[in-house]
């Protein structure tokens, strides 16, 4: 079964990150500084924002898509800067600062209420804080880790955490409590991913060309995808709605689609532009962005 590009959404940026909601109807794309929000059904561009000064590379929206959350880092400052919007309106709802270096991370929990932030090394230990969305009040540092944080991802049931630390990942429960540590790559993780059913985790390392599929009951690898032969560098990646199947992205103008099962390729989606994120939504549609288009897949 083939894939085809559907539909191309133009911006007036560069896209560094994109997110769409669960129920597939709102879906955000993020540059230097600016956010789009659009109503993918009408495609129509909802709001256009000046919403940072630094380069924002995180994303997360609610399940009905009226809340986005936006995260940028400023190295020079050693300031992370949190915004929360509503996507209907286009007004930002609040804001706080988070103290770290280059790199954020956030994770929305499933329910939609809490989000976790993650720093780096830059300023003080890395940590894990959780913040309240409906009243935008810090509900502490949930644990601290001795690297940086790159990416975190909640379990579908919520009640864990995974935590890209440098080269590893650490599953961490909602009281702090570190349950285990998978020790993963020779680089540095850029991201993790549960599959839906929360039976599995992958992660990936552009610098080392990986994607690994691990088994989160037993915290054993199920296999490692060296991606040297197909010229690519994941820093994206994406479980299918089902669960079957796994999309990478690829600075070499590419899409990969992997079968989760066997960790073969399945087929290459070929761009005029290195993808820069990638992200499914239901019905098994696929979203990328490549420099200054949103593309829509799907299968014909």
């Amino acid at each position: 079964m083939d894939w085809e590009c559907v539909l191309t959404l133009t911006e007036y940026f560069t896209i560094y990150c994109i997110a769409i909601s669960s129920n597939s109807e709102i879906l955000a794309s993020a540059g230097h500084g600016k956010i789009s929000i659009w109503h993918l059904q009408s495609r129509q561009r909802l709001h256009s924002l000046i919403a940072h000064d630094d380069e924002i590379h995180h994303l997360s929206l609610t399940a009905d898509g009226r809340i986005l959350v936006s995260a940028s880092a400023s190295e020079p400052t050693a300031i992370g800067l949190v915004k929360v919007w509503n996507t209907l309106t286009g007004e930002e709802l609040g804001s706080w600062t988070e103290k770290t270096g280059s790199s954020i991370a956030i994770a929305l929990h499933p329910e939609g209420k809490i989000l976790a932030v993650g720093t780096d090394f830059y300023y003080e230990k890395p940590a894990i804080n959780l913040w309240n969305l409906e009243t935008l009040i810090s509900l502490g540092t949930l644990a601290k880790f001795r690297d940086d944080i790159n990416s975190l991802a909640y379990s579908p049931d919520g009640e864990n955490i995974a935590v890209a630390v440098g080269c590893d990942i650490q599953i961490c429960n909602m009281t702090g409590q570190i349950l285990f540590k998978l020790t993963a790559h020779m680089d540095v993780i850029e991201c993790v991913v549960f599959s839906p059913d929360g039976k599995k985790l992958v992660s990936s390392s552009g610098i080392e060309q990986t994607i690994r599929l691990w088994n989160f009951q037993t915290g054993k690898q199920d296999y490692c995808i060296s991606t040297t032969d197909y010229g690519c560098y994941p820093s994206s990646i994406a479980f299918s709605p089902d669960g079957k199947t796994l999309a990478s992205n690829s600075y070499e103008h590419n899409i990969q689609l992997w079968n989760v099962k066997t960790g073969e390729l399945i087929c290459n989606l070929g761009q005029s532009e290195q993808i820069t994120s990638v992200q499914f939504a239901q019905k098994g549609m696929l979203i990328s962005s490549s420099d200054r288009t949103i593309q829509i897949w799907r299968k014909t």
